[in-house]
């Protein structure tokens, strides 16, 4: 998920470039089922991406990227000016909200696979990073974090 700082001004959007080849087949009738008459392989590389856009003028303020093609989990920001992720890697970082420049992180070692929540408990601010599961579909398994796909949650109180 995307989020908005109506504060800051921006949106923040965690995504993924990376190349795709298409081929084109004839289409034809099988079973009664008509085939797409396109397949596709996605290629090794790309990147992740998490980034700050100015919601008036569409420039990019702010962006972090990740040099591996990956899921990335979705973004949060807060009233008190953070922003928060975690990446493909299983890192989950606190940034401005503004600036970017990251404040905190913390390796999970667990891949992203949702974005953080947020809700209050007795009055204090509680996020919560959901993580783990199995691979996405459409994955390039050179590509995605291999290293544990169990399933955690991490919740930190601000």
């Amino acid at each position: 998920p995307s989020a908005i700082n109506p504060q800051t001004g921006m949106v923040y959007t965690a995504g993924r470039e990376f190349g795709i080849q298409w081929m084109y087949n004839k289409v034809e009738i099988d079973h009664g089922v008509r085939t797409p008459g396109a397949t596709y392989n996605l290629l090794d590389g790309g990147k992740e991406i998490e980034r700050a856009k100015d919601l008036k003028t569409g420039r990019e303020v702010w962006r972090h990227e990740t040099p591996k093609a990956g899921y990335a989990g979705g973004m949060l920001t807060t009233a008190g000016g953070l922003t928060l992720w975690a990446d493909q890697g299983g890192e989950i970082k606190i940034a401005e909200a503004k600036t970017g420049r990251v404040l905190w992180h913390f390796a999970t070692n667990v891949t992203a696979k949702s974005g953080p929540m947020t809700y209050l408990v007795d009055g204090r601010q509680q996020i919560t990073f959901a993580m783990g599961g199995s691979r996405g579909i459409g994955s390039v398994a050179e590509d995605w974090n291999n290293i544990n796909y169990a399933a955690i949650l991490v919740t930190l109180g601000l």
